[in-house]
């Protein structure tokens, strides 16, 4: 059964940490820089997900 909400702030009680975060205290530009950096490792990584036996270290 779920928490209830707390009548301050709308929002799900801070002693049950898996619940998602309420959009109110989202930061989006904690989010941008997340989306970049995911979007960063998977650009270092295409070449290894192409040719995994062309893109290894050994010769």
């Amino acid at each position: 059964m779920p928490r209830p909400l707390s009548p301050a702030s709308n929002a799900p009680a801070a002693s049950d940490p898996a619940l998602p975060t309420a959009d109110p205290e989202r930061l989006v530009a904690l989010d941008l820089i997340r989306g970049v950096a995911v979007l960063g490792i998977l650009v270092m990584n295409i070449e290894g997900f192409a040719l995994p036996q062309g893109s290894s270290w050994s010769d």
